[in-house]
């Protein structure tokens, strides 16, 4: 059993010498078998002693004779992987001078999955091995791959067919046999590459066929852009991002032509244009920092970088590597952010004084002002510049936006009070659609995926309302102030002109009754209807129902308390007041939209309903309503007795004040 120890022993130093040098790998084979052969011996005089055993239960084998079989195992498969290792050198190096690729990736695949599965081995003198053995056949075959495919790529007239100089489109008018070729040589460096947990356990590198295609465009751009010539200029950022922009596109249809049918990986153009926009970022970080104190050139930068950065984008470079990345820098951000804000300010400003700036937007159906849809577009190029950065960058701009909206919002109530006045004018109803035209602008990008991710980033899930909650809240409150403003304007204006109706006699009123209102209500129903109309025609539908509603609560509540209860009625006082109300008051709000759905907001309207109907209600009726309602013993019962004679709104004592206004119930 000592020999399987010294087996074990021997194993390691064999394997220790297979990795200096292959020429003694043979010999240490040799011992190797002799001594398997010796243990082997032993093993067959265990089994005559097994065979001539009784009972098997009387051998019982000892901790050690178990470590010595198992080392006997370890050795037996360590040989095993060592022929193995060595046939594939032995093969790489007969393949050298026939140049079988298919052998070659074989190989490579082989030895790399052992490398791969030996990182976390304890046999560290096998795993060396078969990583020597890895790097012999990677630099033997990589530099010759690397060149054979820097050779085909100029057969195909590369870098020239993608730089876009050339009327003629030559990435598609090409010989098919050197794009064959050239898609070989692409593939076969495509199978060769390590995995990275290889790469990065022995820290190696992979050649990528795809930075090869590359190496072309690196070699002109820094030649033009990052040595001592004239357009190497820190100035004018947009040379070289308009340049690498194109040949981004030009290089993307190269690819999708020649590469994409035998790209395995589906990522080379992903890889290519990552590693030239990676480029770029090492150029602009050293421009940026030469313009950080000169506002003007850093503010033209900011902007060719933001430009080109969606340009980038929509080719396919990965966000991680656009050149806005420079613009994320603490220092940097900062600067960009305060200038942004200043312009931001600076652009509402402009907008405001503009001459045309309170006239109506042709072509928006929401009758807006042109400084409000001016002011949308800066709000959504704002939202356009900062959609690729991060959550936190993004929030950053979005209070940027909330302080913007709420500034504009303060600026229309600055208008507003030099209108007050008089606030049935043109701009005060455009003030109002713009004000409301905010308020769904901002309440639609809730729904937008940008914000709603942000919103998550800020709030986490539980937070129902939008990051633009206070903005919203602060517009939907100006815009029902100046709802009722503008309402209680229009009531002001209808009242002054009731002196005459309110004058009429009511109590001795005996005209014969006509079927139109009264001429002393005439003045009073015109000045209604006028600005009733007025609203109609300058305000959304919304809005101006809105206000049609509150005019009409309004006119409600006037016709019941500064008429009917402060009058005595005869019964043709009862009829004409019914007919001035039907025909008149009524007959204007049919001619608009309200919002008679909703009770709570038409109170006095539907109460005026039912008064007019006790005024009107004949005499006997009005007699046996006012002692039903005055019995004791039936007040539990007003409503029911009230709902018998139509009356749904009013209750018992109400109805006897409106009754009492009645002459003939004296």
């Amino acid at each position: 059993m000592s020999n399987l120890r010294n087996l074990k022993s021997k194993d390691n130093s064999s394997a220790a010498t297979t990795t200096t040098s292959t020429i003694s790998i043979s010999s240490v084979l040799l011992q190797i078998h002799e001594r398997i052969n010796k243990s082997q011996e032993t093993l067959s005089k265990l089994d005559e002693v097994h065979a001539k055993s009784k009972s098997l239960q009387s051998l019982q084998p000892t901790a050690l004779d178990i470590d010595d079989l198992v080392a006997l195992d370890r050795a037996h498969q360590h040989l095993s992987w060592l022929h193995v290792i060595s046939n594939v050198v032995e093969k790489s190096k007969s393949n050298a001078k026939k140049t079988d690729h298919e052998l070659l990736v074989n190989s490579h695949q082989l030895l790399s999955n052992i490398v791969t599965e030996l990182i976390d081995s304890s046999c560290l003198n096998l795993r060396n091995y078969a990583l020597q053995s890895l790097l012999y056949i990677r630099r033997n075959n990589l530099p010759t791959l690397e060149a054979e495919l820097e050779s085909d790529l100029e057969a195909l007239n590369y870098p020239k067919c993608v730089l876009g100089m050339e009327e003629e489109d030559l990435v598609t008018n090409q010989d098919m046999s050197n794009v064959k070729k050239l898609q070989k040589t692409y593939s076969i460096l495509s199978a060769l590459q390590l995995p990275d947990s290889v790469v990065k356990q022995f820290d190696l590198a992979n050649i990528d066929p795809a930075l090869v295609v590359l190496k072309p465009l690196k070699k002109r751009f820094k030649f033009h852009f990052m040595d001592k010539r004239k357009t190497n200029n820190p100035n004018k950022p947009e040379w070289y991002l308009q340049q690498v922009g194109n040949w981004l596109r030009n290089s993307k249809k190269f690819f999708d032509t020649i590469i994409v049918p035998i790209d395995d990986t589906g990522t080379s153009f992903e890889r290519f244009a990552s590693k030239m926009s990676g480029q770029v970022l090492i150029k602009l970080k050293k421009d940026i920092a030469s313009n950080i104190f000169d506002d003007i050139d850093l503010s033209h930068m900011i902007d060719e970088i933001l430009n080109f950065s969606q340009e980038f984008h929509d080719i396919g470079v990965e966000e991680a590597t656009l050149p806005l990345v420079v613009l994320l820098e603490p220092v940097i951000f900062s600067k960009w952010l305060k200038l942004e804000r200043n312009y931001a300010f600076s652009k509402i400003d402009d907008i405001m004084m503009d001459d045309q700036a309170w006239t109506t937007s042709i072509g928006s159906r929401y009758d807006v002002s042109k400084c409000t849809e001016t002011f949308v577009i800066l709000l959504q190029s704002i939202t356009n510049r900062f959609k690729h950065l991060n959550d936190e960058c993004q929030l950053k701009f979005v209070e940027l936006q909330s302080d913007l909206l709420e500034d504009m919002r303060l600026r229309f109530a600055q208008v507003v009070r030099q209108e007050q006045t008089f606030p049935l004018t043109e701009k005060y109803c455009l003030i109002l659609n713009s004000s409301h035209y905010l308020r769904d602008v901002i309440n639609g990008w809730s729904e937008i995926p940008l914000y709603l991710q942000l919103e998550f980033a800020k709030y986490g899930e539980d937070h129902v309302s939008g990051l633009f909650n206070e903005v919203i809240d602060g517009f939907d409150f100006f815009v029902q102030e100046l709802i009722k403003n503008l309402a209680e304007h229009i009531h002001c204006e209808v009242k002054t002109r009731s002196k005459m109706y309110k004058e009429i006699k009511w109590f001795s009123y005996n005209r014969q009754v006509e079927a139109d209102p009264c001429a002393e209500s005439l003045p009073m129903f015109q000045s209604l209807a006028s600005q009733s109309d007025f609203v109609d025609k300058r305000l959304i539908n919304n809005l101006s129902s809105q206000i049609i509603t509150q005019v009409c609560e309004h006119m409600s509540d006037f016709y019941i308390h500064d008429l009917i209860l402060v009058n005595q009625f005869s019964p043709q006082g009862c009829e004409q007041v019914q007919i001035d109300i039907e025909k008149g008051m009524n007959a204007i709000f049919s001619q608009h939209v309200m919002m008679i759905n909703d009770d709570s907001k038409l109170d006095a309207y539907f109460k005026l309903k039912d008064v007019i109907n006790v005024l009107v209600m004949k005499q006997a009726n009005a007699l046996l309503l006012m002692e039903s309602l005055n019995d004791a013993k039936q007040a539990a019962n007003y409503k029911d007795i009230l709902l018998d004679v139509g009356v749904s709104y009013l209750d018992s004592e109400q109805t006897l004040k409106i009754i009492s206004r009645r002459v003939d119930m004296k």
